[in-house]
């Protein structure tokens, strides 16, 4: 069909193809407009599965509340037993000793400093630093660091200096001694 033969049918009908025409538009603008809807409805669809999971979850987890309460407890009570009592500055000063024995390093007073404030709550840990000077071989200090890391206390080194002893001339004492320097923050109560 030719151009002359299209415009003779468009005179012709003119009614009929002008529908036709329109018919077309507006099916083609429903498809466009719907197509986004569709999306739009997915995305619902996901977003209300997911709720569904997470509610479904939460009523799980909700029947198991008993065991959780006293999972909590537990911890509660192994950190109070892991705070260090500021006033109890002799037994503070034998745990890091008796620390130290263990490992076979040669420790000088630990020497407690400040409590850090406490906040508004009384039942909330404070900070207590402690200064700590250690003698021994590099494998005693390991272990003694080491036991520090994995005792019942928790605690934080701020700051870490070792250096070789210095051997003096003349003198029989061991030559592969190590002096550590620390300085630990501790929970208190």
């Amino acid at each position: 069909m030719n151009l002359q033969q299209l415009i003779a049918k468009l005179k012709v009908y003119p009614l009929a193809l002008s529908l036709v025409g329109v018919a077309i538009l507006l099916a083609g603008w429903a498809y466009w407009r719907s197509s986004g809807a569709l999306q739009d409805a997915y995305d619902q669809l996901d977003q209300v599965t997911k709720d569904s999971e997470l509610y479904n979850k939460n009523v799980s987890a909700g029947e198991k509340i008993d065991d959780h309460v006293g999972e909590l407890n537990t911890d509660a009570s192994k950190f109070k037993t892991a705070l260090i009592n500021y006033a109890d500055v002799v037994l503070n000063q034998q745990y890091f000793r008796d620390v130290a024995e263990k490992a076979g390093v040669q420790i000088l007073d630990p020497t407690q400093g400040t409590m850090a404030e406490r906040g508004k709550d009384p039942a909330e840990p404070a900070l207590i630093s402690f200064t700590l000077s250690a003698s021994g071989r590099w494998d005693a200090i390991v272990t003694f660091l080491d036991g520090l890391q994995t005792g019942p206390r928790m605690l934080r080194i701020n700051q870490f200096h070792l250096e070789k002893t210095k051997v003096m001339a003349g003198s029989t004492g061991p030559a592969d001694l190590l002096n550590l320097t620390l300085n630990v923050e501790v929970f208190g109560q």
